[in-house]
């Protein structure tokens, strides 16, 4: 399944008292990815430098992009039961 920066991170749908629902996607992945890498940046314990923003959007789309790659990657070597217990010893 391929991370996309665009997809919700945590969707809410309440239902309403006629049984419809009204969706609210949130933040995407990668605001909420940003948002994170902000954080850990800011409890370095220096003030918000103008740049620390991009650095964050930066290290969200670089998150994505190592989590798609590894994504790939296990799509094409994932073991079957037999090769399973061989595979973890080369690795």
């Amino acid at each position: 399944m391929q991370t996309r920066k665009d997809d919700a991170a945590t969707p809410y749908n309440q239902q309403q008292d006629d049984g419809s629902f009204i969706g609210e996607p949130g933040l995407t992945k990668r605001e909420t990815f940003a948002a994170i890498a902000l954080h850990g940046i800011l409890t370095e314990g220096h003030y918000l430098q103008a740049h620390d923003s991009a650095v964050a959007v930066k290290l969200a789309d670089s998150l994505i992009a190592e989590l798609n790659k590894r994504e790939a990657e296990e799509s094409i070597e994932k073991p079957t039961n037999i090769e399973k217990e061989e595979w973890n010893e080369e690795s």
